[in-house]
């Protein structure tokens, strides 16, 4: 008895052509199996059908049609076959690869709809013709597309699917987008903290995750995405071709200019700028940008400017040689209330043990020995308060803020200063410093990106 035919029949659908033509992939393994059943001898044959869902045909790089390639090489496949050519590709070139290896493998490939079976020489012929046929209406319905979107977007149409964040559908007129205020606030922030405040991608996504903005999840390219659409200026990109004045803006295009100009700069600005993020210009209130430059042997100075003044700069070295007296003083009070409150405690621990000493000396009567452990005590305590005192008044002198390691300097600033202002006119700095009640701190830095 001679071996079953070993047939595959293979389904594709992509979204697209589901909704145009209607071939579903249950219509197309109905027809496989019904065409099997008459074609082929029943018990001479063995079927098997694989689908591939919501894949294109711009490539023959899809898991089913993957495995029935390596079925072919392995040579467990017989007849390959399919609904019509269009389910396989649409490409003279991958047709050609297919029929090759189909060739050399001995096995027959037939399409339903276009009755075409490669055994035959005809078959073969007629397959080419097709799919050349093919790929030209797919080019061509390609170009008609393209030239309707630019068509639709000088218009003022958004040609795309979806709004994108910020933005949402016009319910007077669906083809054109207006801003969400709230998505809108977020998507400026992001692009502030890019351009203003040297946010890295991975800053930002970290920061929106942990603070659930917009209650979503933010990956790095859904970020990237955001930061590189030109419609946030207003201008509409579409297959290389700017279509100005598109939409409502939701940023400045300097702003856009700016970030894109942090984002492709990479590394080159991942500087450590002590003031990064708080400081703002006196006159126009915008916070600062951060740069550097290098001077002679390749020194590197930072600096802080206003984008919105004309490119004013001032140095961080400028800066900090103003700010430090300020920084002194409230690290040594900070510092000298500590070794205070520590002096406190010791103090207090002092009078307890001597107080259990007098009390027993009262209630068991006066012994000389106990009186001399209680003095020593009592000196030993002295000596360690005396300790604790000169301590506090070193500490209160020797104490600079210059002398904290970078994290701890951003630390103390992070925690204490709001904002610091530059005046460029008379070259002063102002400080702003954070209100005490840390739950109100709090709240207004979740309210961030609300």
């Amino acid at each position: 008895m001679s071996a079953k035919l070993k047939i595959i029949g293979y389904c594709r659908e992509s979204t697209e052509q589901q909704a145009k033509y209607g071939f579903n992939l249950d219509d197309q393994e109905k027809k496989i199996q019904k065409y099997v059943d008459i074609y082929f001898e029943k018990d001479t044959y063995s079927l098997k059908i694989l689908r591939d869902e919501g894949a294109s045909a711009k490539s023959l790089n899809r898991p089913r049609m993957n495995e029935i390639m390596e079925m072919i090489r392995k040579k467990q496949i017989d007849v390959l076959v399919i609904h019509n050519l269009d389910r396989l590709t649409r490409k003279v070139r991958d047709l050609a690869d297919l029929l090759d290896v189909l060739d050399k493998n001995e096995v027959s490939l037939i399409s339903i709809t276009e009755q075409i079976d490669t055994k035959t020489p005809m078959g073969r012929f007629f397959i080419y013709l097709i799919v050349l046929v093919a790929q030209w209406e797919w080019e061509t319905i390609s170009s008609r597309s393209i030239r309707g979107i630019e068509e639709s977007a000088r218009q003022g149409n958004y040609a795309l699917p979806g709004a994108p964040v910020g933005y949402r559908r016009n319910p007077e007129n669906n083809h054109k987008l207006i801003a969400d205020p709230a998505e809108a606030s977020v998507v400026k922030k992001m692009f502030e903290k890019i351009a203003y405040q040297d946010y890295s991608i991975a800053e930002l996504k970290n920061e929106l995750n942990s603070k659930k903005v917009l209650d979503r999840h933010w990956g790095d390219s859904t970020i990237y995405k955001i930061l590189s659409n030109k419609i946030y200026y207003g201008t509409f990109s579409r297959f290389g071709v700017d279509y100005p004045n598109h939409t409502i803006p939701i940023i400045e295009e300097k702003l856009f200019a700016l970030a894109q100009e942090r984002l492709n700069a990479g590394n080159k600005y991942r500087r450590q700028y002590l003031y990064k993020g708080l400081v703002v210009c006196s006159k126009c209130k915008q916070l600062m940008t951060t740069h550097c430059g290098r001077g002679a042997g390749g020194t590197v100075y930072l600096y802080y400017q206003c984008v919105s003044c004309g490119g004013k700069q001032v140095s961080e070295k400028k800066m900090t040689k103003e700010l430090i007296p300020v920084f002194d003083q409230i690290l040594k009070e900070s510092k000298m209330m500590a070794d205070i409150e520590d002096l406190k405690r010791k103090y207090t621990d002092m009078s307890e043990v001597l107080s259990g000493i007098t009390e027993s000396m009262v209630r068991d009567g006066i012994d000389e020995e106990l009186l001399g452990s209680m003095y020593h005590l009592r000196k030993d305590e002295l000596k360690q308060l005396d300790f604790c005192i000169r301590k506090l008044q070193v500490g209160y002198r020797n104490v600079s803020f210059m002398d904290l390691p970078f994290h701890e300097k951003r630390e103390f600033l992070l925690g204490r200063v709001s904002r610091i202002r530059y005046d460029f006119i008379s070259k002063t700095i102002g400080i702003e410093f954070k209100q005490e009640d840390d739950g109100a701190e709090e709240s207004a830095s979740q309210d961030e990106y609300e």
